[in-house]
């Protein structure tokens, strides 16, 4: 089956585990670092990852568990990642990006250590919503709006079958206060690749991307989400 990528300039393999602190599981690999100037004149950074959850094939997960592609910065020290990991890190503060969830695709907004501002088909204008408030309702479809999120026709999350998740930043050609967050999710299938859902939505890189580091590519998953959850990152164009 061929997988939906083109121009992989990077790639790694791995597992994320059960053991990380609370529970949670992460990994940052460098390989996958970015300037912040990228995304703030004129450019674009992107990752993807495939994932799959350990387990009987098919068999249907429920809850809040979910397995997150970023851009992040910042560290928390109150959270560190599995020992079974390359590097111990700690979690970060900051970030953009999206996850697969047993609901389908959420866009995620993290800042000042934890707190995140999250949308979903099902919530639309947000969840989780603390100050600053972007203030962002998404509609159903781009031909709506910029900020968007579609709904899938049939969507389940599934032990044993592979998920990918597609993050794009990119620079607000219309005002340099501002970047736009792409992502997508699509699943393998025995007849091919079926692109699920897509979104989008503005943010200001100043108040969810503050520092002057580089931007890290991090993959995850969160305490709620059971198995061990295999992944193939990539670094890819268009």
């Amino acid at each position: 089956m061929a997988l939906p990528t083109i121009g992989i300039a990077g790639s790694m393999n791995g597992t994320l585990f059960t053991d990380g602190d609370a529970g949670f599981d992460f990994y940052s690999p460098s390989v996958f670092e970015k300037s912040k100037w990228q995304i703030q004149y004129g450019g674009e950074v992107k990752l993807q990852a495939r994932f799959v959850w350990d387990g009987s094939n098919n068999e249907v997960l429920t809850g809040d568990g979910h397995a997150i592609v970023a851009f992040t910065q910042g560290q928390n020290a109150a959270f560190r990642n599995s020992p079974s990991q390359p590097v111990r890190q700690n979690l970060f503060t900051h970030g953009v990006g999206a996850f697969v969830h047993p609901n389908g695709l959420h866009l995620e907004l993290w800042f000042d250590a934890g707190k995140a501002h999250v949308w979903s088909k099902d919530q639309r204008c947000g969840v989780g919503i603390r100050t600053p408030n972007p203030n962002a309702c998404l509609a159903s479809s781009s031909t709506q709006s910029a900020s968007y999120i579609t709904s899938p026709v049939k969507f389940s999350l599934k032990k044993g079958t592979a998920y990918w998740v597609r993050i794009a930043v990119t620079s607000d050609p219309s005002n340099s206060q501002f970047a736009v967050l792409r992502a997508s999710l699509l699943e393998e299938t025995p007849t091919g690749i079926v692109l699920h859902q897509e979104g989008a939505i503005g943010f200001m890189p100043s108040t969810f991307l503050p520092y002057s580091e580089n931007l890290k590519g991090t993959i995850g998953r969160t305490p709620q989400s059971g198995n061990n959850i295999t992944y193939s990152v990539f670094d890819y164009g268009f």
